[in-house]
């Protein structure tokens, strides 16, 4: 993720915002929302129900938030925040939204999703 956002940047984007392709029905006023808090905020992070986060997004790199990071478990999002506060980036917390991880969180988009 931090390669890929170093790289947006150095291509002159002055907004960069990934998302996870586990949350296939995020509703597209998040990823706008997100887009918008960048003017006024470093950083935006769309926090899932696991602890992790469906998206995050900066107005430049700051890759130390992505430094020791324990991916896969449930305190990403905490971590991410406490390097945020202790680097003084401004950031801003989106809705919380789920991603898909295991065959429950499947079977509830699916639910969510009838064909």
């Amino acid at each position: 993720m931090s390669n890929a956002i170093q790289w947006l940047f150095q291509k002159g984007y002055e907004k960069v915002s990934i998302i996870g392709a586990d949350s296939p029905d995020l509703p597209p006023s998040f990823i706008t929302d997100a887009l918008e808090k960048l003017d006024s905020h470093d950083l935006v992070i769309g926090p899932s129900e696991d602890g992790g986060y469906y998206l995050i997004g900066m107005n430049r790199s700051f890759d130390i938030i992505f430094k020791d990071v324990n991916w896969g478990y449930k305190n990403v999002l905490k971590d991410t925040v406490s390097k945020a506060d202790a680097a003084g980036i401004s950031y801003f917390l989106l809705p919380e939204w789920y991603d898909i991880d295991d065959l429950n969180s499947l079977n509830r988009w699916k639910l969510k999703n009838p064909a």
